[in-house]
């Protein structure tokens, strides 16, 4: 609740007048946009839900280490346990899809000390939802970081590509949480990682 009045939490609100820029360190990024929200203790606080269709193809077959850079600088900031959702699209390989458990075995690396749960919805691969290509982040259900790119300024230690990034709050924040009541719908399937 008291996110708004922090000096952090100002310079996040600044930062998103501005895309995320080449050569930005990625820790950076982090602390200006996102260590306020993540080191914030409320209740509502403890859900953080990424909204990206490519973190699990990204993550699983490309080897970009975005997804574990976010979660980590997600441990190290949390002044509590994190409960994180990822929303993707269930990711292909030369052999067909990934399934449900292999998915479940290659993020249980990603354990990290403050993140106490974390749970995959994964959209089938031809499904409306295909449609759907925003990308954003939400900590609890009134701050959403909305990303052009998704996670993928985490990919390095330095920024790859620019992107947009706006700071949406309260009000502004509905939109969003109709969009997840549209990913939970009945195809998508909630693999439980840990916690």
């Amino acid at each position: 609740m008291g996110a708004g009045n922090c000096r952090s939490f100002g310079c996040a609100e600044a930062a998103a007048a501005s895309h995320i820029q080449v050569g930005e360190r990625a820790e950076e990024v982090w602390s200006s946009r996102f260590s306020a929200l993540a080191a914030a203790t409320a209740e509502n606080f403890k859900r953080v839900i990424i909204v990206d269709r490519y973190v699990a193809e990204r993550h699983l077959n490309e080897r970009k280490g975005e997804f574990a850079r976010f979660l980590k600088f997600l441990s190290v900031t949390a002044k509590g346990k994190k409960h994180v959702s990822v929303y993707t699209r269930r990711p292909k390989r030369d052999c067909g899809l990934w399934r449900d458990e292999e998915i479940a075995d290659e993020l249980r690396q990603l354990k990290y000390e403050n993140i106490a749960s974390l749970t995959i919805w994964v959209a089938p691969k031809r499904d409306e939802r295909e449609n759907q290509k925003d990308r954003f982040v939400m900590f609890g259900d009134k701050y959403v970081w909305d990303l052009g790119h998704g996670l993928e300024p985490f990919e390095d230690a330095t920024v790859q590509s620019n992107c947009s990034a706006t700071l949406k709050t309260w009000e502004s924040t509905g939109s969003y949480q109709v969009l997840l009541d549209a990913m939970q719908g009945i195809k998508t399937k909630r693999i439980k990682v840990w916690g």
